[in-house]
């Protein structure tokens, strides 16, 4: 069904562009006479002799360092830990060259078991390097990338993941190519100094291809991303926790505008995934995933992901209707994450009254599980959301509701089942601010906020589901002097129920903040005290005050700094025995930009 759905899709594309585009080619015989290359292509380069000015370069360097100390536990986070940045952008004519650099250096320990079980395990001092560093010239259509870079081909194949790398973007008039390859991550063995061992990470390295036809608004791309892991890159004790994987995507993205006030909208992803590449082969059949991009073995999974929609726009009012299908363990190397196993079909509404003062939006569809019958149970439900928001003079007030769900898959053990679960969230929540100036120009705001959240763990064992309750209340007032003082206070409730245990949170905080030296230094103060009971087997309560002073001082046109000092105290009774602990942070930033351009040099005649 999934592809007859794209096939469909993609045909009606191809009719709009049809349509559109033949007349470009209506005296075909007058083309053919002058050549195709110099009619269509020629052309493209002719802007390249405007180089523009010589030379410029705007850059920016930070450094941000982060200091911590707990007294009463033991420490939680690292002492010291410290990142320099950088933002640069070179011109030269009409090249563009901008650099990024993040970089952080840490010394740590790791253990590695020892080849002989009869010896303790190895430890050694190592430096964890955390460095992100990548630059990406480009001149008029082409762009180039370099070291760590992050590109984007499509929501289901390679979506804005971070390698180390290179990479091209060539979009000479409606032409769109892009391509990319490098690591995608490094070899990380097991650290057996955790209390809860680390998984281990083998070297993975891969490559992308799009090709593509269109506009930012009309297009057609083509998309292969291929990564494999070094099964070679660790080595492991017995018995192995991960192994080794292979995968290919090929994908179509497209978008279409007609009518001038209709959108359609696809993107189809088919992947084979190999979990374990040390796995018997096998002969591929699947298609569209060639033999010569992959070996297909005994576990290789192929899945299939849709999204296509079309919608309307027009003055004060939009609708749209959606469908959606992610196949049961989906899965690209070239992508974080996204919830797979659902099919759902969408329906969207916006528009507004009042001389669009009132602005209503909403959705309303109905989503399913179990695409593959591996379940002992499918989950059919109705999926919606709505927003109201009305604002008119010192006025804002909105309401939103949302019905969703997310699938989870809790591996126990690599030889039973798993367990699935379904994370089902209800959210409704309320905001009402007003806003107003007296006579003396002192701005006073109030601020309500309400939230109540239910999260339901839907799985086939009842006894194993859990039903959560969060309820949030916020009451914020703030007030700012004509004088640059500026004064809040707030007050929050919060309430957790999880099974037989009820959370209680109370707040009251406040806080002060003023600019000095012609609003180049400001100075700020917060204090906020909570106290949360926890109703439970033995009765808990625990107190928690907070106390942050900051600073940002402009130094100049160029140079800024900022310091922040954060002192946390803690006190836990439980059963009328307390104890309590302290921790301090402190985080220094400092930020230099600059700019380099050269006069222009007078002529004389």
């Amino acid at each position: 069904m999934i592809r007859i759905i794209t096939i469909i899709s993609i045909l009606g594309w191809a009719t709009f562009v049809s349509g559109q585009e033949l007349s470009d080619f209506e005296d075909v015989e007058a083309v053919a006479e002058r050549g195709f290359f110099k009619e269509y292509f020629k052309g493209l380069f002719s802007d390249f002799t405007d180089i523009g000015s010589p030379f410029q370069m705007n850059a920016g360097l930070g450094l941000n360092a982060r200091f911590y100390h707990a007294n009463g536990i033991e420490n939680r986070q690292q002492p010291f830990f410290w990142i320099l940045n950088a933002n640069v952008n070179i011109q030269i004519y009409q090249l563009n060259i901008p650099f990024t650099a993040l970089i952080s250096i840490n010394r740590q320990e790791l253990t590695l078991p020892n080849p002989n079980p009869n010896l303790p395990n190895v430890k050694e001092r190592f430096t964890r390097n955390f460095n992100r560093i990548g630059f990406s010239p480009h001149y008029k259509w082409i762009k180039l990338h370099g070291g760590h870079r992050n590109m984007s081909f499509s929501k289901f194949t390679l979506d804005n993941l971070t390698y180390l790398g290179g990479g091209v973007e060539l979009t000479p008039g409606n032409i769109r190519v892009a391509a990319m390859y490098g690591s995608l991550a490094r070899a990380e063995p097991i650290d057996q100094a955790l209390l809860e061992p680390n998984l281990p990470i083998f070297s993975r390295t891969g490559w992308g291809l799009k090709l593509g036809y269109g506009t930012e608004q009309d297009f057609l791309d083509l998309i292969v991303f291929k990564a494999s892991d070094d099964a070679n890159s660790l080595t492991f004790i017995d018995p192995p926790s991960v192994f080794a994987q292979d995968n290919v995507v090929v994908g179509i993205n497209a978008q279409k505008t007609f009518l001038e006030h209709f959108q359609f909208k696809i993107d189809y992803a088919t992947s084979a995934i190999t979990p374990d590449v040390n796995e018997l082969e096998v002969p591929n059949t699947q298609f569209p995933i060639p033999s010569f991009l992959m070996n297909s073995r005994a576990t290789t999974e192929y899945k299939q992901a849709l999204e296509t929609s079309i919608d309307y726009a027009g003055t004060g009012f939009n609708a749209g209707l959606a469908f959606r299908r992610i196949d049961p363990k989906y899965r690209s190397l070239g992508t974080y994450f996204f919830n797979n196993d659902l099919q759902d079909l969408t329906a969207r509404m916006g528009f507004g009254l009042l001389a669009q003062t009132l602005q209503i939006s909403g959705s309303i569809g109905m989503q399913t599980d179990n695409l593959d019958e591996s379940k002992a149970a499918t989950l059919t439900r109705i999926i919606g959301s709505a927003d109201v928001n009305y604002t008119k003079d010192n006025w804002n007030m909105g309401l939103t509701f949302s019905n969703y769900s997310s699938d989870i898959e809790y591996v126990l053990n690599r030889e039973l089942d798993s367990l699935n679960v379904v994370v089902i969230t209800r959210d409704v929540g309320l905001n009402i601010a007003f806003s107003k100036a007296d006579q003396k120009e002192n701005q006073h705001t109030i601020t309500l906020m309400g939230n109540a959240q239910v999260v339901t763990d839907d799985v086939i064992q009842g006894e194993n589901s859990a039903e959560s309750n969060m309820y949030n209340a916020n009451l914020v007032y703030a007030l700012g002097l004509s004088n640059q003082w500026n004064f809040n206070v707030l007050l929050n409730y919060n309430q957790n129920q999880l099974a037989n245990i009820e959370v209680n949170r109370w707040g009251i905080g406040g806080g002060v903040s003023k600019n000095f030296l012609e609003n180049k230094l400001n100075l700020g103060l917060n204090v906020n005290y909570f106290k949360a009971t926890v109703s439970t087997i033995t009765a808990l309560t625990n107190q928690t005050t907070n106390l942050r002073m900051r600073a940002n001082y402009k130094i100049g046109d160029n140079v800024s700094m900022n310091v922040n000092y954060t002192l946390m105290h803690r006190a836990k009774n439980t059963a009328g025995t307390i104890t309590d602990f302290t921790e301090s942070i402190g985080n220094f930033g400092f930020r230099y930009n600059f700019s380099v351009k050269p006069e222009a040099k007078e002529v004389v005649n």
